[in-house]
């Protein structure tokens, strides 16, 4: 099988670091092009990475013949226009978190990659997380018995962000609920399989044109009369946290979303007995890459098709009260 050949829009510090690596790890990807706004270091990252082609333009990019899929790593605002540009230019494309910055956006993602018959996947990467894996087995088993009740926490730092945009709600369209609100939203979704019938959300302070939440606490009810509470900030240091509390235990997941690193399970017994024991979460930019490329060239479904990135959005939006 012939790697599916891929460029970059938007070659800032995180796909440098995280995506760049994942592609020289896997056979099924290859790198051909980037792009970044400042032609110069575009051209010396090309030459310093032995990349074939460097562009400070979306459109030159995309009418490359070479290039037959993008990985749109650019700001959120850019996702909409960037993802109409490449279908119409007939490439695949694999999309950062958050989807949009409005659930119209999402639909009408989904819409242009339709129209042009290319495939979407929302970059999702946790959903490749060993150790989410590991959890989402454990609940769909039913050894937690009937669990009614989940926590998910996502908190960082925004100050050590380098991103400059990330608090500028024109551009990252919201706070830590868009940023990585959505991470602790999709993963424990993806761990839960149900459906989201309701959403409440507490922002601190409002999102506004001019200003981000700074910290939230989203409640969601489930089908079934599931109900659980996601808490997200830019003001605490770095927590990644999920806990499911069902009649035979209670399962709490840690660490789950450090790229190669060691994730910590923990299960409280009825009796408040303890079991802990280490999952190794593997390299989830690498599977999510692997992913994307097979559903391209084997002509599937890509695992996480834009519908899914629309299910986000609409908690998102209905989260800072758009719908």
């Amino acid at each position: 099988m012939q790697p599916l050949k891929i460029g970059i829009l938007g070659f800032g510090r995180f796909a440098e670091s995280a995506i760049l690596p994942a592609m020289q790890q896997t056979k099924l990807v290859k790198l051909v092009a980037i792009q970044k706004r400042n032609i110069s270091i575009a051209r010396a990252k090309a030459v310093q990475y032995g990349i074939p082609y460097a562009y400070d333009s979306e459109e030159e990019l995309v009418r490359n013949p070479d290039v037959e899929a993008v990985f749109i790593a650019s700001s959120n605002n850019q996702h909409l226009p960037q993802t109409r540009i490449a279908a119409r230019h007939g490439k695949h494309v694999l999309c950062e978190k958050p989807m949009a910055l409005s659930v119209p956006e999402a639909r009408e993602m989904i819409r242009v990659c339709r129209e042009n018959e290319v495939k979407l996947m929302i970059a999702h990467m946790l959903r490749y997380s060993k150790s989410v894996r590991e959890a989402r087995q454990i609940y769909s088993s039913g050894a937690l018995g009937d669990v009614r009740l989940a926590h998910s926490d996502f908190c960082i730092d925004a100050k050590e962000s380098p991103r400059a945009w990330i608090a500028d709600p024109a551009v990252a369209g919201g706070g830590p609920v868009m940023d990585v609100g959505v991470h602790a939203l999709d993963t424990i979704r993806c761990i839960l399989g149900r459906k989201i019938e309701e959403v409440q959300a507490f922002l601190e302070p409002p999102l506004t044109q001019d200003q981000i939440e700074w910290d939230a606490q989203i409640g969601l009810r489930f089908s079934g009369g599931l109900f659980a509470t996601i808490q997200t900030s830019f003001r605490l240091f770095y927590e990644a946290m999920i806990v499911l509390h069902g009649t035979q235990g209670t399962l709490q997941l840690r660490n789950y979303s450090q790229n190669k690193g060691t994730a910590i399970l923990s299960w409280i017994y009825p009796d408040q007995t303890e079991k802990r024991w280490l999952v190794e979460n593997g390299n989830f930019y690498k599977a999510e890459l692997e992913a994307f490329a097979q559903a391209v060239l084997r002509n599937e479904e890509p695992e996480i098709p834009g519908e899914e990135g629309l299910e986000n959005q609409i908690v998102l939006d209905r989260a800072y009260g758009k719908i």
